[in-house]
């Protein structure tokens, strides 16, 4: 039987109440040390606190274990995002960690009508510690009943140039996303910074990342091996002895136990899926997906090479289609179909908050349009070639829309025209700016006086 929400496959404490669950590494002087662990009957006693404490401020129920849909406050979406999202979908209570304290703080007036409480995440003595755990009540308070059908998340994303969306996402959609990849496992959020003393220490056989970490991870190793004088060069280059000498080392740098290693959030370059299938000796899979589909729904399979270059093939609870965009000059009856790539299933989300306008301009007769344009190959794998609108996310996964980055430069009086070009294989844009001459020669003879002023002094 199905389980009917993520609490459910939660009470694995029941089975390993002592296995290692969360695991936070010690930085000390710039390096990661040991990782203190938390078990999973740590971790769940401590959410079953937390709930009853939410409860006993007004809210019931709470959180997964309580059943209340949580609201992610994401202010990478904008100056006004945080304030946006707060009032849109009357958030009562904030979880802010320290340092955006004064961020929260600067918008409470004009988001008092619905937040109440702040919570800090900070350093708290023992002492303060069990206090708090004392008034949040024990882990035997009793729990309201779940349904698969009730919100679970409401996740805002930037997706285009307005305000941002609040993707609804049901109990049921994110079961059904969770089985359907445990499903293609069985078939078949780091900080950068401490990536590979993470990998040394935790020795992991699954690595999930973006592309621009798969991009910093394999310009590291080509830095190393171009450094590594003319013997190692050639080496690397004469395959038959690349194993002993350069590839157990890249596997070692990974942690040595990486079996699977996947990638999705933006497309990964071939150079880099190419290079690391062959030297991290484990398989390495892209995907695709979107907050409206609860992640990935596409999955190419490792050991496929031919795949290599597209996201794969549909997970077991999607089905996808291809929707001619004529104007653009994509045709989904050609030899090479290709058009707007159109999902359907289980794991899609149920709406935007409050915008039922946005929902049926993307939502028709139960196909979800993505706005991505894909080119079916014939092994049955999806490539992505193109977006339908100018927006586009670059390698870090950050959305992108050039034609709103582009009209809000030309509201600077200084600026002529201009313009913006990126890809998804980049982390960053470049941009063409032709400035306004009349500015321009006003500004430099202003330099050239103040640097006449100045000599004279």
């Amino acid at each position: 039987m199905m389980a009917e929400t993520l609490f459910s496959l939660a009470l694995t404490v029941k089975r390993n109440p002592s296995g290692q669950m969360l695991g936070q590494g010690q930085v000390n002087k710039k390096k990661v040390g040991p990782y203190v662990w938390t078990t999973y009957q740590e971790v769940y006693d401590a959410a079953i606190r937390v709930g009853s404490s939410i409860r006993s401020h007004g809210v019931n129920p709470a959180c997964d274990s309580h059943a209340i849909t949580y609201v992610p406050l994401y202010d990478t979406l904008g100056a006004n995002a945080v304030e946006f999202i707060i009032n849109r979908a009357e958030v009562s209570i904030a979880f802010v960690q320290e340092n955006k304290i004064p961020a929260i703080i600067s918008i409470l007036p004009n988001c008092s009508m619905h937040l109440k409480t702040i919570v800090s995440f900070t350093n708290v003595s023992s002492t303060q510690k069990k206090e708090a755990e004392e008034l949040g009540g024990n882990s035997d308070c009793e729990l309201p009943p779940k349904q698969r059908t009730a919100v679970c998340t409401i996740m805002y994303t930037s997706g285009t140039t307005g305000e941002p969306k609040g993707i609804i996402v049901s109990n049921a959609a994110l079961m059904s996303e969770v089985l359907s990849t445990d499903h293609s496992f069985v078939t078949d959020r780091v900080d950068v910074r401490f990536l590979l003393d993470d990998l040394q220490e935790l020795k992991p056989t699954m690595f999930c990342g973006v592309p621009r970490v798969y991009d910093r991870i394999y310009t590291g190793i080509a830095s190393k091996v171009s450094s590594g004088g003319v013997l190692r060069k050639t080496l690397f280059r004469k395959l038959a002895k690349l194993e002993k000498l350069v590839i157990n080392k890249i596997k070692q740098a990974l942690g040595g136990r990486v079996r699977i290693m996947l990638s999705g959030a933006a497309p990964l370059p071939r150079h880099a899926e190419e290079f690391l299938r062959v030297t991290s000796c484990s398989t390495l899979s892209q995907g695709y997906g979107l907050t409206e589909s609860c992640g990935g729904c596409f999955t190419s399979i490792g050991n496929v090479y031919p795949m290599i270059g597209t996201v794969g093939v549909p997970l077991t609870t999607i089905e996808a289609r291809l929707e001619s965009v004529p104007e653009l000059g994509y045709d989904a009856h050609s030899s090479v179909p290709c058009g707007e790539i159109c999902l359907r299933g289980k794991t899609l989300f149920s709406g935007y908050h409050k915008r039922q306008d946005l929902t049926e301009e993307v939502l028709i007769d139960g196909w979800f349009h993505t706005g991505d344009i894909g080119e079916w190959q014939s092994n049955g794998a999806m490539k992505v070639i193109d977006r339908k609108k100018n927006i586009f996310k670059l390698s870090q996964g950050e959305y992108v829309a050039v034609e709103s980055i582009e009209s809000k430069y030309l509201q600077c009086p200084l600026i002529t025209s201009i313009w913006v070009h990126g890809n998804s294989f980049e982390s960053f844009l470049v941009v063409v700016v032709v400035p306004d001459r009349k500015a321009l020669e006003d500004w430099a003879a202003e330099l050239i006086v103040s640097k006449h002023e100045a000599s004279r002094v």
